[in-house]
């Protein structure tokens, strides 16, 4: 690889086919020293039925866009170019520079495609897809194809053959920043380029000219290197092949004519020109106005746009005509967004808007007919009662006024909770919290969980069951028109872990006092639960939880009236391990 000071390379060689291209003039000393700021800012179309000159370029660096430029290390001085295939076949292509005095200089290109269109290469190549073909090195003689060798280095490839239609983008550079010139032309290949892109076809005319006088119709080609033939068209049935011709129109207006040219290789170009025929002595008067407004001319209102003349009865000369170019201004989308009629909540504000806003028009908003200071958006932040509306100006001067919104803002609702006694509460006790009463009211406590499993979390009063130590209670009010407000209590609860436990029962089968059991608390668990009598013999260990002793033995023996003992072990809901020993007196 050439040694070309490690400079960092754009690509900028591009040659686009694009299909159904707008006809382009080919200026290569213009438009090949224009340095682009994208790929087909500055591009040019070639063919290549002949040999291809121009002047390159100096003094400008590799621009800062980031393309793929595939195997060039830098690209000064770029100069892009696209070509559009018209007969299917391989083609090579020899590229050369040389600087004034003659002397061959380095010369890099890299190319892009096939694509479809103009637009499809130039998207493509901005978002930094690989180059097919690229050549870094520094010969002053670079070599490209299409379905033949070209390029060099890691740049060197035989790409497909290209099909009619197919657009190339190319960039060349010049390396060594010395003012000269870049040839290019065909040197393989059955392929052709279409050389119907370069249409350096100019028409014009001598007009405006009075009705009645010869207007000159001229035709002119930026092409030197072809011969051409022209075809003039025009209203009326006009015809001609001169590539000048004059034509007399005896009425005023404005008339279109078309020129053909016709190469000696048989590229055709065309090309308009329109004249204006004008009465005579036309007076041309230009007025502007808004849409809706009429303008009186000589006692006749007009409010369309366009062109009207007023004729005097003195006929001769061409000062008998005085022309009224009417311009009608539109007037300023004030379309307006969402609901007109809106209500908030006091210390909260909306949003009133226009559709869109439009470039050149200033706003202005109102509010009950008086100028809203500092609101000159087509949209306002809203946070007061009242009737809003915008007035839209454009730089022309022409005004018109939105719909009206009309704003409510709400009164929000007074959130109290009752005030909550300051004892603290055993874990899992159930509590009652209460908010004052309001008018149309909705009520809705938080966090959910506690007042689930009794009153659910919604209602003036409300109960919970509360187990963690301190609880912050929310409380949100709602009035009918959505506004809320808030408060907030704590809720503080205590494990309470004495469980309470008879000291006697009558086991008489009386459906009262058979059983003798612990008496939990909630967030109390029992985990053990064991009764011995005097003797230590062991008559009961918790067979039937949920009743308790019986005050029978194990084998069903009743035991007699006597003190026994017990021991209960269980948690709390502080989650600490408790014991008891006691004794209990059964009775019978």
């Amino acid at each position: 690889m050439k040694n070309k000071n490690n400079t960092p390379i754009l690509s900028k060689w591009h040659v686009l086919l694009t299909c159904c291209f707008a006809v382009v003039s080919l200026l290569f000393s213009n438009k090949a020293n224009a340095q682009a700021a994208g790929p087909c800012d500055s591009i040019s179309p070639f063919c290549t039925d002949d040999t291809t000159t121009y002047t390159n370029q100096t003094g400008v660096p590799t621009p800062p866009f980031n393309f793929n430029l595939g195997c060039l290390g830098s690209a000064p001085n770029q100069a892009w170019f696209y070509m559009q295939i018209a007969t299917t076949g391989p083609m090579q292509f020899n590229i050369s520079q040389n600087n004034t005095a003659g002397t061959p200089i380095d010369v890099d290109f890299a190319m892009w495609g096939p694509f479809t269109s103009m637009t499809q290469g130039c998207s493509q190549v901005s978002s930094n897809a690989a180059p097919i073909q690229c050549s870094y090195s520094a010969a002053a003689v670079e070599q490209a194809g299409l379905g033949m060798p070209g390029g060099t280095g890691s740049g060197a490839s035989t790409p497909p053959i290209p099909n009619a239609g197919e657009i190339y983008l190319i960039v060349i550079t010049n390396f060594s920043n010395q003012p000269g010139t870049v040839t290019f032309n065909q040197s393989g290949g059955t392929g052709e380029t279409d050389c119907s892109i370069i249409c350096g076809l100019h028409a014009s005319n001598n007009g405006p000219v009075c009705q009645g006088t010869p207007a000159t119709l001229t035709a002119t080609n930026d092409d030197t290197t072809h011969t051409f033939d022209y075809l003039w068209t025009g209203p009326g049935g006009f015809t001609s092949t001169l590539q000048n011709p004059s034509v007399i129109i005896n009425s005023p207006g404005v008339f279109t004519f078309t020129v053909r040219s016709i190469s000696n290789e048989n590229d055709t170009c065309n090309e308009q020109t329109t004249i204006e025929i004008l009465a005579t002595n036309l007076m041309p008067t230009d007025i502007s106005i808004c849409s809706g407004e009429t303008y009186n001319w000589f006692g006749k209102e007009y409010y369309n746009a366009g062109t009207y003349d007023t004729t005097f009865t003195n006929m001769a000369g061409c000062d008998s005509v005085v022309r009224l170019n009417l311009t009608v201004n539109p007037l300023p989308n004030v379309a307006t967004k969402g609901a007109m009629a809106l209500g908030i909540c006091a210390g909260s504000s909306t949003k009133l808007s226009l559709i869109t806003s439009e470039p050149n028009v200033t706003y202005q908003w109102m509010r009950d007919g008086y100028p809203v200071s500092g609101q000159t958006n087509y949209f306002i932040e809203a946070s007061e009662a009242g009737r809003y509306k915008v007035v839209a100006t454009t730089n022309k001067g022409c005004t018109k006024t939105s719909a009206e919104f009309n704003l409510t803002v709400n009164p929000n609702p007074v959130a109290k909770v009752q005030p909550l006694s300051n004892e603290i509460i055993c874990a899992y006790d159930t509590m009652e919290v209460m908010a004052d009463q309001g008018t149309n009211y909705e009520y809705r406590w938080s966090p959910e969980k506690p007042f689930r499993a009794i009153t659910g979390a919604e209602g003036q009063k409300v109960k919970g069951v509360f187990i963690d130590p301190v609880t912050q209670v929310v409380l949100t009010v709602f009035n009918e028109f959505g506004c809320y407000d808030s408060d907030t209590a704590l809720v503080q609860t205590k494990p309470c872990c004495e469980v309470l436990i008879p000291n006697a029962f009558s086991p008489n089968n009386d459906n009262k006092n058979d059983y003798f059991n612990p008496m939990l608390q909630n967030g109390q668990i029992l985990l053990s639960f064991k009764v011995y009598d005097r003797f230590g013999k062991l008559v009961y260990d918790n067979e039937s939880p949920k009743l308790g002793w019986n005050g029978n033995y194990k084998d069903g023996t009743p035991a007699a009236s006597a003190v026994y003992m017990y021991y209960v072990k269980y948690t709390c809901a502080d989650g600490k391990l408790y014991e008891k020993k006691e004794s209990i007196t059964l009775l019978r």
